[in-house]
């Protein structure tokens, strides 16, 4: 399993932000660095790959994939065309 390998300044960066949402810290840093865990996130990333899924926000509605849907309200059209 590949091993993370990041500035000790960017993974502080990740901790405080983790810790200002309200995150248990001690447990972020140990998912941070967890093989079991960097499995997970490579094979949802290598699964989303596949289907053509390369960012987000992506919303599937259906069978069709969308891209960059930058408000609620161009979301909610988006819904309510597809629910008519």
């Amino acid at each position: 399993m590949p091993v993370i390998v990041m500035p000790a300044k960017d993974i502080k960066k990740y901790v405080r932000y983790a810790n200002s949402i309200g995150m248990d810290t001690i447990q972020f840093k140990k998912d941070f660095n967890d093989p079991g865990i960097y499995k997970m996130i490579s094979n949802n990333l290598e699964i989303l790959g596949k289907k053509g899924v390369f960012g987000t926000p992506t919303i599937v509605i259906g069978k069709r994939m969308y891209f960059n849907i930058s408000s609620e309200t161009e979301f909610s059209e988006l819904i309510e065309k597809h629910l008519n």
